[in-house]
């Protein structure tokens, strides 16, 4: 990795917008955070599984990104008044001409902030993209940088965390807000999964991306069955209970459900994502107004193996195997790993899993048409899993 250099610091400086600079953001740390103050007037609430993640901010990469993935799960803040649950709350100051931002907690959802940043950068773990630097950062800062390039993408400084958005991404920090709330329900498991509610019954349809969990999805809620979300699936791990977790969905071009010829003819579409295809946004609140509001009793899991020209469903026992590295259901691809970044946590989270999977019945799914799927599903397994 080439290595760090920190000068001494330059003279002549303009900060927090950048207009003349004459060190880099990495050596301007205590500047950019005194001057990263003052009210902020966009904030929102979110409630993630049976936590709540509170953020002021007037960065509008990181307020967009958290209302076009999670803005079904926000709640009002008038709401949140007297509420016990477990919450993260923080401001996110844009700098450096929004370049930057500086994210301030109110209170350690972790003992060491820098060590959460690193861990959640620090994959994969044989080969991370992000590692901690040998080199100080100014004033006290922890820097960690691209680990090919050596440039910094985040500086740590006790519980403040400034970001590097033009490097890092603001999906990427916007995922790890989201993942310390996760990590603080060790009560609860978070899949990889689209979930339904079929007669009383939590269905969980398990999957990497593009393997049709989203619009097996929609398409049993669009045929009156309770739609509890298409990419993360909350299970509460000591009674078995699947948790309503709304997402915006970004359905792919291609098959779908008949009730969704309007939008797919008429609605938003995203720019192309890295797999080179659009995403077209689907809100819950507009699709399924009567969507689940209450946890339902897992009584199903199917795993989507593969495509077919018909649907197809086998009955099946999961082993480890299953979700050995290099499965189509890796243990990184099935559990949205939130509170298990150590090894021990990881152990501990598939270990519960699979406690999970021996609860409930479980079966391969080869997805076809998408009506025919969801008749299959509703003709062949609904009246087995009540």
């Amino acid at each position: 990795m080439p290595e760090l250099q920190t000068p001494g610091r330059a003279p002549s400086r303009s900060l927090p917008g950048f207009g003349v600079v004459a060190a880099p953001w990495w050596q301007c740390t205590d500047e950019i955070a005194a001057a990263s103050s003052g009210a902020l007037l966009w904030r929102a609430a979110y409630r993630l599984g049976d936590a709540v993640l509170e953020v002021s901010t007037d960065c509008e990469m990181l307020s967009g990104e958290l209302d076009d993935h999670y803005g079904e799960c926000e709640v009002a803040l008038a709401d949140q008044h007297g509420d016990a649950a477990p919450r993260i709350r923080c401001t996110a100051h844009a700098a450096g001409g929004g370049r930057l931002a500086l994210l301030r907690f109110d209170a350690a959802p972790s003992a060491s902030t820098f060590d959460d940043v690193l861990a959640f950068l620090m994959h994969p773990v044989s080969q991370p993209e992000y590692i901690a630097s040998d080199a100080s950062g100014a004033d006290g800062w922890r820097l960690i940088v691209h680990a090919a390039s050596g440039e910094p993408v985040v500086a740590v400084r006790a519980h403040e965390v400034l970001c590097d958005l033009s490097r890092l991404g603001a999906r990427l920090l916007c995922r790890w807000l989201v993942d310390r709330v996760l990590a603080l329900q060790r009560r609860l498991l978070f899949a990889h999964a689209a979930s339904v509610g079929i007669g009383g019954a939590g269905i969980m349809l398990v999957g990497p991306s593009g393997s049709g969990k989203t619009t097996t999805a929609v398409t049993l809620a669009s045929r009156g069955h309770r739609y509890f979300g298409d990419d993360v699936a909350a299970l509460r791990t000591e009674t078995a209970d699947l948790l309503p977790f709304w997402r915006i969905a970004h359905v792919r071009p291609g098959p779908h459900a008949r009730s969704l010829e309007g939008h797919m003819a008429d609605g938003q579409w995203d720019a192309p994502y890295a797999d080179g295809l659009p995403r077209l946004r689907l809100r819950v609140a507009d699709l399924f107004p009567t969507a689940a509001s209450a946890p339902l009793p897992l009584r199903g899991v199917l795993f989507l193996r593969r495509f077919a020209e018909r649907p197809g469903v086998q009955r099946f026992n999961p082993t480890r195997g299953d979700f050995a590295s290099g499965s189509r259901f890796a243990l990184n691809n099935t559990l949205w790993v939130a509170w298990g970044r150590t090894p021990q946590l990881r152990l501990l989270q598939f270990v519960l899993f699979m406690r999970l999977l021996e609860r409930v019945p479980c079966a391969w799914l080869d997805a076809g048409d998408p009506e025919a799927t969801a008749d299959l599903i509703e003709h062949r397994l609904e009246d087995s899993w009540h």
